[in-house]
């Protein structure tokens, strides 16, 4: 099933891949290959799917809830009349699923790419994971999570950018100079300071980092709206400390 925007594929489904293997010319040979290929292509899927995710988008991990909705009744009724006949009322329903969310279906080339990493057994940042995560709990609609792993990608990223900053400087005044810095507003000044690319400390203090505290500390859910501007800002963060063309 592939869904279409301006003649151009947008998104797909694939229902089956097929893999091929070399092996040695006897039954044993080949049976060994077999082995150890159904023994770890679990793992390597998994890992494979993950680039995938980040690369493209797709959301394959489907965080929250994503159950259909029935729109109608979901009982069924029965009636027995006076003459003992007894029979089923019905009425229509409809079952509403939710639409793929679009993404850049990956060509040969990219979908090669994934697969070589997965078979390396390298796995993306965790920064990346973070922000696949909170891709997922957003599509989920669940804008709480959405928020904390966003931020916590964020975190992870402007920590990354210290480290390559700071490289060379004792280790000592290295932790004195983070342990100065509370918050993501906080680490984000302190890599302005330093000449590292960074997103405006009162925009991330305004659209990611107060969200997530009020998520964290007083149990707050945020719009959609809010969730989507702070994924987006965490996004900003995350590229600018190991972009995802370099990956």
């Amino acid at each position: 099933m592939t869904y279409w925007e301006a003649e151009e594929p947008r998104s797909a489904l694939v229902h089956q891949a097929r893999f091929a293997f070399e092996s040695g010319d006897t039954d044993t040979e080949a049976r060994d290959v077999a082995s150890r290929v159904a023994g770890s292509l679990a793992e390597w899927w998994d890992r494979a799917c993950t680039w995938l995710e980040i690369f493209t988008e797709l959301d394959l991990v489907a965080h929250g809830r994503r159950r259909p909705e029935v729109l109608g009744p979901e009982a069924i009724v029965w009636t027995r009349r006076d003459d003992g006949e007894v029979g089923g009322l019905s009425w229509p329903r409809t079952i509403a699923m939710s639409r793929p969310e679009l993404i850049e279906v990956p060509g040969s080339e990219l979908m090669e790419k994934c697969f070589a990493r997965a078979g390396s057994g390298s796995e993306p940042p965790l920064e990346w994971m973070f922000i696949r995560d909170a891709r997922s709990w957003l599509n989920g609609k669940e804008t709480r999570r959405a928020v904390i792993d966003a931020a916590t990608a964020a975190e992870l990223a402007l920590q990354r950018s210290l480290d390559t900053l700071l490289v060379g400087v004792p280790e000592e005044v290295k932790s004195a100079l983070v342990n100065r810095c509370n918050g993501l507003a906080a680490l984000n000044r302190l890599v302005q300071e330093l000449g590292g690319a960074h997103v405006p400390v009162d925009r991330l203090n305004k659209k990611l980092g107060r969200l997530r505290n009020a998520a964290v500390h007083a149990g707050n859910t945020p719009s959609y709206e809010e969730a989507r501007e702070a994924f987006t800002v965490a996004v900003e963060v995350v590229e600018q400390a190991v972009s995802r063309s370099d990956l």
